[in-house]
């Protein structure tokens, strides 16, 4: 039998607490990325829908952060003709059910051959033990990137698991932000977020936005998604599946028509040829 002295042991005790005291900083600490994953600086096919895609790294760490996105899309041939202007208020999001995570709409003005501008703004919050103390000054951040592409009749068919497997991405599709730690908000009435909030770094990171990958399987639960969104407007721009024609979205009393849908019928999922709906 072999028996441990209470130097060993203690000694163990401390190898664990060490690893254990590791595992929770990591929690509390690390990269979040906000990426524009989709669509890319590229050429693509006229669609009569097209995701627009944001992807979260290290996503379990971007409640703290209290992040929100609003982009617009231009008519980059005519820089005063705003096509659509959206916000993705991702504060409330399930970011613990993947990482990385992926928020994405599909919008029906890319059916003709154009060049356009997506203008994006990543916003977060920060603070710090002081900025949680009264009259609490909790900090805004803000950083506005853009991209080009181009909807052409030569170009490639969307394939969203192409895409980004490509090595090629630019860094500027991305935001990247150095979270030192997290602490309790609960009760701060200026903090917009959950429970917690994030302590970041002064220091800037560069992005990877060619980390995040798209697989087949999550291209078409993106695919699912927006398609039964689609097929909710009144008229959708797509055949959509029997059963599920449409009924149309009121809001404030008036019929709108959504901005909402999904690439099933139009675009690829992966390297097979997504079955037409209907």
């Amino acid at each position: 039998m072999h028996v441990l002295s209470w130097t060993s042991r203690w000694s163990l005790l401390a190898c664990v607490w060490t690893i254990l005291g590791a595992a929770a900083a990591s929690d509390n600490s690390g990269i979040v990325e906000v990426d524009l994953v989709f669509p890319r600086n590229d050429t693509y096919a006229p669609t009569p829908l097209l995701p627009i895609i944001f992807g979260f790294q290290n996503s379990p760490l971007a409640p703290a952060l209290a992040p929100q996105i609003t982009f617009s899309i231009w008519n980059y041939d005519n820089k005063s003709d705003a096509v659509d202007t959206t916000a993705y208020d991702v504060r409330w999001a399930n970011f613990s059910s993947s990482d990385p995570y992926f928020e994405y709409r599909g919008f029906v003005d890319f059916n003709v051959e154009k060049t356009w501008e997506i203008r994006y703004t990543v916003r977060w919050f920060s603070c710090t033990k002081d900025s949680l103390e009264y009259p609490y000054d909790i900090t805004s951040n803000n950083t506005y990137k853009s991209v080009v592409f181009t909807t052409k009749n030569a170009g490639q068919s969307v394939d969203l698991v192409a895409a980004t497997n490509e090595k090629g991405c630019s860094s500027d599709a991305g935001v990247a932000i150095s979270v030192t730690d997290t602490l309790n908000a609960t009760g701060i009435s200026s903090w917009t977020g959950g429970d917690t909030c994030a302590v970041v770094a002064s220091s800037t990171v560069t992005p990877n936005p060619c980390q995040i990958k798209i697989s087949e399987a999550e291209a078409s639960s993106i695919s699912a998604s927006v398609t039964a969104r689609a097929c909710e407007a009144q008229n959708p721009p797509i055949e959509c599946p029997a059963g599920n024609e449409g009924h149309g979205l009121v809001v404030g009393g008036v019929g709108s028509k959504l901005h909402l849908f999904d690439p099933s019928d139009v675009f690829r999922l992966g390297n097979s040829d997504a079955a037409r709906a209907g």
